[in-house]
């Protein structure tokens, strides 16, 4: 999955990995926005066990794998880097 693609698959646009300034261009500073809201959730998860915050970090660092191997998850994304920036600004 994480190995270069070679032949086909790059010439498929959905199925070429992400690249960083693809990746700002489609969600702005949110998306490094919730890369620390990810390991700002790791710090409460390891200081207080909680399911909600567990939930999301492990949903989200999945939705981000698959994302960072191809690009058309990056709709799928969205929906995280919404969640993980909202409650970086209400929370923390």
């Amino acid at each position: 999955m994480f190995k270069p693609h070679t032949g086909g698959s790059l010439t498929i646009a959905e199925a070429s990995p992400i690249s960083y300034e693809s990746a700002l261009e489609n969600f702005g500073y949110n998306y490094i926005m919730s890369y620390i809201a990810i390991i700002v959730l790791c710090y409460y998860i390891i200081k207080k066990s909680n399911a909600e915050y567990t939930l999301l970090v492990v949903w989200s660092v999945f939705v981000l794998a698959i994302m960072l191997a191809q690009n058309r998850f990056a709709y799928y994304y969205a929906v995280n880097v919404a969640i993980l920036s909202g409650l970086l600004g209400s929370r923390f």
